[in-house]
């Protein structure tokens, strides 16, 4: 656990990450409240014909349940990575950038504020670093 320790340190670092929480073991935070089952179908989803991901990424909210819906940013067709925004209509929202590494899926949700292109490089960065 003291490796996975050091990555979730790092993440949290510059303050720019919402919360400390890796995804389902944190009660009451949002990663908490997605299933693997979730997860999976919606990355399916994400990963389909490229004809299907950009009316996916155009038309559709994506939600990422735990009871926030979100829209697609980006999807880049290269690369195993999801961009994200929350919506919401009374409060702020928050960028989510998820990309894979090998059989981890490393998840990062932003502080209000926080730019994509910041969680982006956070998360290429510990991507890097377990691969």
């Amino acid at each position: 656990m003291s490796t996975l320790s050091r990555y979730v340190n790092n993440l949290m670092a510059d303050g720019t990450s919402l919360s400390r929480s890796v995804w389902a073991s944190v009660a009451d935070k949002f990663f908490n409240k997605i299933t693997p089952e979730e997860i999976i179908k919606n990355w399916e989803l994400q990963r389909s014909s490229f004809s299907d991901r950009l009316s996916i990424c155009h038309a559709n909210p994506w939600l990422a349940s735990g009871g926030l819906h979100c829209s697609v940013l980006q999807d880049s067709l290269f690369v195993d990575t999801i961009d994200l925004r929350t919506q919401s209509t009374d409060g702020p929202t928050f960028n989510i950038c998820f990309t894979k590494a090998g059989q981890t899926l490393v998840a990062v949700m932003g502080i209000e504020g926080a730019s994509g292109g910041h969680l982006n490089k956070k998360v290429f960065d510990m991507r890097d670093s377990m691969i």
